[in-house]
């Protein structure tokens, strides 16, 4: 999992995001900043967690070894991991779907295709008031459903994709 650790900090270097987890810790707050991150990390955050499953027969044999000494095989664990930080991507995932169709371009201009705020306004044709107030009711959107995750799932997220 190191090298997916480096892909996301090589990706906020180049979004120039802040960062993801205020508090790491006990509990993990659902920030603004946190929610941005969340939509610029959109696509890679949904292919690290696809990647979470073993891939060979040494897993194979390495599940059974496992299944024997803890009782829970490491297709459960990573099932259940899985389970834990996919709620959060869905739950954004959600969020985008039931945005405004305004939203949802602004959403991808700006978080998708990581356009700057001015092309964004003359793509979507709006003026800078317009683009602010939108892309803080997308911010605000996305705060509310991933507020629906259960605690534990967030902080299992946090361990996962945290420093």
């Amino acid at each position: 999992m190191a090298v997916n650790a480096t892909r996301l900090r090589q990706a906020d270097q180049e979004a120039g995001a802040s960062p993801a987890f205020e508090g790491r810790g006990a509990q993990v707050r659902i920030t603004p900043d946190f929610a941005k991150w969340l939509l610029y990390k959109l696509i890679l955050l949904k292919d690290m967690i696809d990647m979470l499953e073993p891939r060979s027969t040494a897993a194979a044999q390495e599940v059974i070894r496992e299944k024997y000494f803890t009782g829970c095989s490491s297709i459960e664990k990573i099932a259940v991991k899985k389970a834990s930080v996919g709620s959060v991507v869905g739950l954004v995932e959600r969020a985008i779907v039931n945005m405004s169709p305004e939203q949802r371009q602004v959403y991808r201009l700006r978080f998708r295709s990581r356009y700057s705020y001015k092309d964004v306004m003359r793509r979507a044709s709006i003026s800078e008031s317009t683009l602010t107030r939108r892309l803080e009711e997308i911010v605000n959107i996305v705060i509310v459903y991933v507020s629906l995750v259960d605690e534990d799932d967030l902080k299992e997220f946090n361990r996962f994709f945290g420093d």
